[in-house]
C-alpha cells in the first residue's frame, strides 16, 4: 500500500530499513515511521536512527545533509511599518465571498489575495547575506585602534627596543631620553657614534 502511494505520487523513501519502533509488549520492532520525499532530494540526505530510545518507544529519527545553507537571509514583513488602514481598506474590497469560493482552489486564491494586499501595505527588510560563524574553538583576533597620540610599532624588530619605545610614546618624554634609556637597559648597549632620531 505504502509503495504504491510513493509510485503514484512520485515521492522516494528516505528511510533504510532500521527499526523505528519497539513494541513494548512483545519487545518486536518495526519500522512504521518514514520519511518521504521528493526524488530529487533522495541523494541529499542521510537517513539513520538514534541507538537510544530516550525513554520512549520509538527510535528518534536523525536526517542530516551536506549541502551549506543558503548564504542569504530571507525579507521579513516590517509590521511596526505596516499601513493597517490601507490594508484594511484593501482587503474589504477583494476578499470577496463570491469571488473566493468560486475559484478553483479558494484557500490557495485567498492566500494570493492576502498576500497582494501585504506587499502593497506591508513593507519588508531588505534581503542581507549572513556573516559567516566561527566554528566553536576558533579565534580570531582583532586589530585593537591606536590610542590617541601614539604610532604604530611594526616596523621595531628588536623586542627590548620595542617595549622601551612603546613606553616611550605612552609617557611621551623629550627624544634625547632614548638614547640613555636604551644604553641603561642590560644587554647590548648601543654604539655611542649612534644617532638619535626624534619621535
Amino acid at each position: 500500500m505504502v509503495e504504491e502511494f510513493l509510485l503514484k505520487s512520485n515521492l522516494s523513501l528516505l528511510n533504510s530499513g532500521s527499526p523505528t519502533y519497539l513494541h513494548p509488549a512483545t519487545a518486536s520492532f518495526s519500522a512504521i515511521d518514514l520519511s518521504i520525499t521528493h526524488p530529487a532530494l533522495y541523494l541529499d540526505f542521510c537517513w539513520q536512527t538514534d541507538s537510544d530510545l530516550h525513554g520512549s518507544d520509538h527510535y528518534p529519527i536523525v536526517i542530516t545533509t551536506d549541502i551549506p545553507s543558503p548564504s542569504f537571509s530571507k525579507p521579513t514583513w516590517k509590521l511596526h511599518k505596516a499601513d493597517w488602514a490601507a490594508f484594511s481598506h484593501q482587503a474589504a474590497m477583494e476578499l470577496c465571498t463570491d469571488t473566493i469560493c468560486s475559484a478553483e482552489d479558494p484557500i490557495q486564491q485567498f492566500t494570493d489575495v492576502v498576500i497582494n494586499i501585504a506587499n502593497k501595505s506591508i513593507p519588508k527588510s531588505k534581503q542581507n547575506t549572513k556573516k559567516n560563524i566561527i566554528p566553536s574553538g576558533a579565534t580570531k583576533t582583532a586589530k585593537q585602534p591606536l590610542q590617541p597620540g601614539t604610532r604604530p610599532l611594526n616596523g621595531c624588530k628588536s623586542t627590548r627596543h620595542n617595549t622601551i619605545l612603546k613606553s616611550i610614546e605612552l609617557s611621551g618624554p623629550k627624544p634625547g631620553v632614548l638614547l640613555k634609556r636604551l644604553n641603561a637597559t642590560p644587554g647590548k648597549h648601543t654604539s655611542p657614534k649612534s644617532t638619535v632620531v626624534p619621535l
